[in-house]
């Protein structure tokens, strides 16, 4: 061998440090590559070697990168060719110790194990050892399912910068995986709705900083407007909806410019078109109806079989007739918010179709409305019963519903008292009470109890701890 050329174990040892380098990269691929190649070069150099001690110290050396590598039965088959007595005393001790742990990691069914271990972990929120088992076998999952892995218990240890980074090289890893947009700002998302507004925010810088793409965008313009709807003044209240208003363009733009298999994804799209229902109301806040109206179209370009769009552009541009078409479009699509019900109660209500209006307002009642929506709904229940002559004694209850739900509301009270007045006509075929105007108090996600927003973005925001488990239970149950 040239004198000035390295040794093999000194070449060996470069790999094995280029190896621990991509490691902590992440690059678990290439980690495994060069370890291999680490341990090749080891075992090509055994025939120059004379004295047993020297060949099976440099077997020793070779079983470790193969190891390193995850190749455990390749390292049992080196650990069986070592005789222990020709190791140095300092060593026979480690190698005992290591080729019991070779031995262990060998068997059939280790990775299954260590799989299995990880779902329990997951399940029994110990998500503290699931980083450290995964970081003791980096080789069980693939390098972009084990950079996701890392990124969700990350999550949930609040580490928010560290799962950043690793969600980072997730994307890095598996960007023909068309959710894993999705799955980097589902947290986020959920922390939003959550009110956990500042959680949310430091989150997000990190992800804007390490991922910027076009859901980190989404996901920090729907914050923007839950910040918007608790600032202190309306000068702030303005200036965070026009900064929801350019990171939602942005989201947009970057949108329009991911490949295919991403921008089809079914949870990216979901993103990006609450993205734009949000900004939808932040332009109506701002006073722009036609850019609300605006927003609310590309949301229907982006999902024209979902009812949510269909719902926001109704609110906005609600009496019109397209408005009314649009929440019975939505309530077909299954719209599960009692915004559409509500506003066709309104509708039928201002035609005297009172036995219509109190269809909807049933349905609007049975979807969890605000405290205010929910008084007025009573009210126009009576109204509907009212005029249909049902037993007044019902009538007075739906009425007295709808005063202690809303109490300083001047225009129930006076609804209440003009029914009763009623009664004390007793002509056969008396007129109907001269109703005060019923106007629908539209749900304001800036001002009002019944959260508009809300109402959308709870069936997503929902989900993203179930989309997490998911990859779980499909990463656990696979071959590496």
């Amino acid at each position: 061998m040239n004198p000035t050329s390295p040794s093999r174990t000194e070449e060996a040892s470069q790999l094995a440090l280029a190896a621990q380098t991509a490691l902590a990269a992440g690059d678990t691929d290439r980690a495994r590559d060069l370890h291999r190649a680490a341990g090749d070069l080891l075992l090509s150099g055994i025939s120059r070697l004379r004295k047993r001690s020297e060949q099976d110290s440099l077997r020793f050396l070779a079983a470790t990168q193969y190891y390193l590598a995850g190749s455990f039965s390749r390292a049992q088959q080196v650990c069986r060719k070592i005789e222990e007595r020709y190791l140095a005393d300092s060593d026979r001790r480690p190698f005992r110790e290591f080729r019991q742990r070779v031995n262990e990691q060998a068997t059939a069914g280790y990775d299954d194990k260590i799989r299995n271990s990880l779902k329990s972990l997951w399940e029994g929120n110990d998500h503290r050892r699931i980083l450290e088992l995964l970081a003791e076998n980096p080789y069980v999952l693939s390098r972009s399912d084990l950079a996701f892995f890392r990124a969700i218990c990350c999550e949930q240890l609040h580490d928010y910068r560290g799962a950043a980074l690793f969600f980072a090289d997730a994307l890095k890893w598996g960007a023909n995986d068309p959710d894993m947009l999705g799955h980097s700002v589902a947290a986020a998302i959920m922390m939003t709705y959550e009110r956990r507004l500042a959680e949310a925010e430091l989150y997000l810088n990190h992800l804007l900083e390490l991922v910027p793409h076009a859901l980190t965008f989404a996901a920090a313009s729907i914050l923007r407007l839950y910040q918007a709807k608790a600032a202190r003044n309306d000068d702030q209240r303005r200036s965070l909806m026009r900064e929801q208003l350019r990171l939602c363009e942005s989201a947009g733009a970057a949108f329009s410019d991911l490949p295919e298999t991403q921008s089809q994804s079914p949870s990216s799209r979901a993103w990006m078109v609450l993205c734009l229902e949000c900004a939808s109301f932040a332009a109506l806040g701002l006073g722009d109806r036609q850019k609300a109206l605006g927003f609310s179209d590309r949301a229907l370009v982006l999902a024209p079989s979902k009812s949510g769009p269909y719902t926001s552009r109704g609110t906005i541009s609600y009496p019109s007739r397209q408005a009314v078409e649009d929440f019975l479009s939505a309530e077909r699509l299954g719209e599960k918010s009692y915004i559409s019900c509500y506003y066709l109660a309104h509708d039928a209500l201002t035609r005297n179709e009172f036995r219509d209006a109190e269809q909807w307002c049933g349905k609007a009642l049975r979807r969890s409305p605000g405290i205010k929506i929910k008084a007025q709904l009573y009210e126009w229940l009576a109204i509907c019963r009212a005029e249909a002559h049902s037993d007044p004694n019902e009538i007075r209850t739906l009425f007295h519903l709808a005063k202690d739900l809303d109490p300083k509301n001047p225009r129930i009270e006076q609804n209440y008292s003009l029914f009763e007045s009623s009664l004390s006509i007793s002509q056969p075929n008396q007129e109907r009470p001269g109703w005060e105007e019923i106007v629908p108090q539209p749900p304001d996600p800036l001002q009002e109890q019944d959260d508009l927003v809300s109402a959308y973005a709870l069936p997503d925001s929902k989900i993203a701890f179930e989309m997490h488990s998911k990859f779980v239970g499909r990463v656990t149950r696979q071959a590496a």
